[in-house]
């Protein structure tokens, strides 16, 4: 899932006895505690997740420094992506049109991604028992969590209101990050489920949950499930070699984001087809040819980092009907698209070191050696984060970065241990 980070072989891998921790045993009590808390508080809370994650982060280091293993949570090639993108960001201070956002907003991705390798690290490397009990906190949250959902859809759907927080109208609103969360941890919840459980329990989780979400109204969860399963099978069929192509695609699709979003009908088009039924999506349209044209304006070095909100013209309203129904922002706050975010942010140079890291993950997915199973596995996760993070969301949102972090050392922790019938189809 993430560059860099390589399955120890069997050969080379420690004693049991030398895996549990020395002293301060609670310390991977707490990181446990947080494995179980991250899918509820990303249903019910989804910001907690960000704290939650940098707790695990402080247990995550505790255990590495015991563990001698801080140097190995700093592959070259991840650091060295991670070491660019902060500086340029830094650097994109000298032109953005808020510099002291664009530096604060840089440390703060820069620190979360240190606390994101160092759990990757630790996570990625339990054996034994720990790795059981970090399998079995998360199908117990993942379960907590879908109640929650579920009393949250019926609580809606009865009284016309959110369980839990505020609306605009729609009480279903408030559970669509959760949604995308479960969504993208029922992967590693449905490898975790086979371990313990075998085969149809894994399969009966991900179709009761992917038959679930078909009835919510929020398309940016089915887009990630679609696109992660269909990675997923494609892995499974056509084996590494699957993985391979699909990062160099995802790679050139970021490239060309720009040039490819000239092809789609304008928004005037799409509205007058479709405006009154899907009036989110045709927004969306209108948002990203903005975006589009403002890219064009500064290609190379884009408009530095977190300008989206403070672009020209940002802030125009949509008056699209007498009825006033389409008062709307043209670009509120981000283009609720990483791609072209980036693009617009960053410019040509944040947009080329995003593709090398995406083609370097599913490239380490597909290494030689890697079970078959953990292949497929990395890449749907993978898959359906940048489907999910295309569609929705902002791609320096607290909240979404973190979990990207934690979905990538949760499907590691969960699928390093392939069982070996899996591995044996691998090649």
């Amino acid at each position: 899932m993430v560059a860099g980070y390589r399955p120890p072989s069997p050969r080379h891998r420690r004693p049991l006895a030398y895996m549990t921790l020395p002293r301060n045993p609670r310390v991977f009590d707490v990181l446990t505690g947080t494995v179980f808390l991250i899918p509820p508080v990303g249903v019910a809370a989804t910001m907690g997740v960000v704290p939650l994650f940098l707790v695990a982060g402080l247990c995550a280091l505790r255990i590495a420094v015991l563990r001698g293993q801080v140097k190995a949570c700093f592959p070259m090639v991840l650091t060295a992506l991670v070491v660019a993108f902060t500086a340029y960001g830094c650097l994109s201070a000298v032109w953005a049109l808020d510099p002291f956002r664009a530096l604060s907003l840089t440390a703060k991705l820069g620190f979360l991604s240190l606390c994101g390798m160092v759990v990757i690290g630790v996570l990625a490397r339990l054996e034994g028992d720990e790795r059981r009990r970090i399998e079995r906190a998360l199908l117990a949250g993942f379960l907590f969590a879908a109640l929650l959902m579920a009393v949250a859809v019926i609580y809606a759907t009865i009284t016309d209101d959110s369980l839990w927080s505020n609306h605009s109208g729609d009480p279903l609103t408030t559970i669509s990050k959760g949604e995308t969360i479960l969504g993208l941890l029922l992967w590693p919840v449905a490898a975790a489920l086979w371990r313990e459980s075998g085969t149809h329990a894994a399969a009966a989780c991900i179709a009761m949950a992917i038959g679930g979400f078909f009835f919510l109204p929020h398309v940016a969860v089915l887009a990630s499930l679609a696109a992660g399963a269909a990675a997923c099978f494609a892995v499974m069929l056509f084996k590494r070699r699957a993985a391979v192509i699909m990062g160099l695609a995802f790679s050139a699709l970021i490239l060309l984001a720009p040039l490819l979003m000239r092809a789609v009908p304008s928004g005037d088009v799409m509205f007058e087809k479709v405006g009154s039924v899907y009036p989110s999506a045709v927004h969306r349209i209108y948002m990203w040819h903005f975006v589009t044209d403002r890219i064009a304006e500064r290609p190379i070095l884009g408009w530095g980092m977190d300008s989206s909100r403070r672009i020209p013209g940002a802030h125009e309203k949509l008056r699209k009907d007498p009825l006033g129904l389409w008062k709307q922002e043209i670009l509120p706050l981000h283009p609720h698209n990483v791609v072209l975010q980036t693009w617009l942010e960053l410019g040509l140079v944040g947009a080329a070191l995003m593709a090398v890291l995406v083609a370097l993950v599913f490239v380490q997915c597909a290494r030689s050696g890697t079970p078959l199973f953990e292949t497929a596995l990395c890449s749907a996760v993978a898959t359906g984060y940048l489907a999910a993070g295309s569609l929705s969301y902002g791609a320096w949102q607290n909240w979404w970065f973190s979990f990207g972090w934690i979905a990538a050392a949760l499907v590691l922790a969960v699928s390093l241990e392939g069982k070996s019938r899996m591995a044996n189809g691998g090649d």
